[in-house]
């Protein structure tokens, strides 16, 4: 898989992979730190963004499917590109 360019877009729907920017990041069944965590996920995973985003809990929350198709969820901590943060933290 190639890295993604620098990019200064937002993930879109169905359209964008993005990847994981920090290690530890848990994936949620709702757009909240109150949300169950579904899996543990790490630096450098990829994502495919499902949907918009959401603000909550003072974060900006992506709806996002594992890779492979197995689990979906939130993230707060994503990127379209390695050097492109779209949280405002790096692990919730």
């Amino acid at each position: 898989m190639e890295t993604p360019e620098t990019s200064n877009e937002e993930p879109v729907a169905g359209r964008n992979q993005a990847t994981v920017n920090d290690n530890g990041v848990n994936l949620r069944s709702e757009a909240s730190t109150a949300g169950d965590v579904v899996t543990t996920l790490s630096q450098g995973e990829v994502v495919t963004v499902l949907g918009d985003s959401q603000e909550a809990d003072g974060f900006v929350w992506w709806p996002v499917r594992l890779d492979d198709g197995t689990k979906g969820g939130w993230s707060t901590t994503i990127s379209t590109s390695p050097s492109r943060q779209q949280a405002k933290s790096s692990r919730t």
